[in-house]
């Protein structure tokens, strides 16, 4: 029995949900912001795969919201902070949210009207941005990298100890420029974007804690760049292997740059993930995110090569008429193309052959045609009509056609092709 249901009624499983429902790994940030959660679709991440059992919790009361995230949570959340006191209960919160939204997509009262999920209660402080509608982005590079060790006064937003990945992670959003900072070294080579895009994201994935800093750097037209919201990760924060902005609006007129830098003093340099994700407007008109995969590509050419022919001479959809042959009598071959099979018409025949009823009728002794190959005959056909369509299975391997005739018939074969 559950309360929300009319009544105290009872509740199950909708009937097209198996016992144990599978949420593979990424579809929680669907499933939330799907149900109007798109702040709390900002943190699903730290789910993963999740299999939620029908059977049992579509027989009780939904859960209801968690209790406010505290700021640890959030803090641990949205590094992705393995581990923590506060990363286990923020997870713990996450999932009471999926849990909920779970049971009002899959569950339903049983004789009465299922209620409405309630409205989500307002984003918590601290979390970035919400995304878009969609959590589809329109483009998205990553590229790895080992960024150098550097000095103890390195400066992030200039040549002094920081890689400069602009230009492989903002290659097509726009013009690159290079700017002079307050000190006068070059800095990064910025991006102007145009069209602005909706949302931004970035991300970097480590494999040690000897990463100083991934800054997005956002500057105005004719200045250097200033590192605001999407600055990730310091070295404060040792162990922190996943960082992530979440979706963050960016107003327009923007230039844009991406650098990453690793402590200061000793470490082991080691090899990173940076990514950047692009939701709505993003690209110049004719551009792409990435570069052609020549790999791919010549796997579905190799496909498509497969296939035509498949779809050409297995199950042609239509017939293109080729040469005409006219005026065959006696015994003879002619070489042909690859076909899919030929149109014979007979013009004249002795008229002391029998001809039996039918429709058509059925003319007997006329001789015989017939398909080969270089390595011998594939298939033959009895002459007895006089005008009919021969399609036989392995036509398209024939390179000729064969006849033999009785004294007195004359026929003419016209080639039939695969439309292209």
């Amino acid at each position: 029995m559950t309360s929300i249901c009319p009544g105290s009624g009872p509740s199950a499983a909708k009937s097209w949900v198996s016992p144990l429902f599978l949420v593979p790994a990424g579809a929680a940030a669907n499933y939330i912001g799907n149900a109007g959660g798109i702040w709390a679709s900002v943190l699903a991440a730290v789910i993963g795969a999740k299999t939620y059992d029908a059977s049992t919790h579509c027989t009780t009361d939904p859960p209801g919201w968690p209790a406010a995230f505290t700021a640890g949570e959030m803090f641990d959340l949205t590094l992705n902070i393995l581990g923590t006191p506060d990363w286990v209960s923020g997870v713990a919160k996450v999932n009471q949210i999926l849990d909920n939204v779970l049971w009002y997509l899959l569950c339903e009262c049983t004789g009465a009207a299922t209620p409405a999920q309630p409205a989500f209660p307002p984003a918590p402080a601290g979390l970035p941005t919400p995304g878009a509608p969609t959590l589809t982005p329109s483009s998205r590079l990553c590229i790895t990298v080992t960024p150098p060790l550097t000095g103890a006064a390195f400066r992030n937003e200039t040549s002094q100890g920081a890689v400069d990945l602009s230009p492989a992670l903002l290659p097509n959003l726009g013009a690159q420029s290079t700017l002079l900072d307050v000190a006068g070294f070059n800095t990064v080579g910025y991006a102007t974007p145009s069209p602005i895009p909706t949302y931004v994201r970035t991300t970097a994935d480590f494999t040690s804690s000897t990463i100083e800093s991934f800054s997005f750097w956002i500057g105005s037209a004719g200045s250097y760049g200033t590192n605001g919201t999407l600055s990730l990760g310091n070295s404060g924060h040792a162990g922190v292997y996943h960082a992530d902005s979440g979706l963050v609006a960016l107003p327009a007129g923007t230039n844009w740059a991406v650098t990453a830098a690793t402590q200061s003093g000793t470490g082991t340099p080691a090899p990173a993930t940076y990514c950047v994700e692009i939701y709505g407007a993003a690209n110049p008109s004719g551009l792409t995110c990435c570069p052609p995969d020549p790999t791919t590509q010549a796997l579905l050419r190799q496909i498509l090569g497969t296939l035509v022919p498949l779809q050409r001479y297995q199950q042609p959809f239509a017939l293109v008429p080729g040469a005409t042959h006219n005026g065959l009598t006696g015994t003879g071959s002619i070489a042909i193309p690859q076909c899919v099979g030929v149109a014979v018409n007979v013009s004249a025949y002795p008229a002391s052959n029998f001809v039996s009823d039918g429709n058509p009728p059925y003319v007997w002794d006329m001789g015989w045609i017939s398909a080969s190959e270089s390595g011998g005959m594939i298939i033959e056909k009895r002459l007895s009509q006089t005008q009919y369509t021969w399609l036989p299975e392995h036509m398209a391997l024939a390179d000729h056609f064969n006849y033999f005739l009785r004294p007195g018939v004359t026929i003419s074969m016209q080639e039939l092709y695969a439309e292209t």
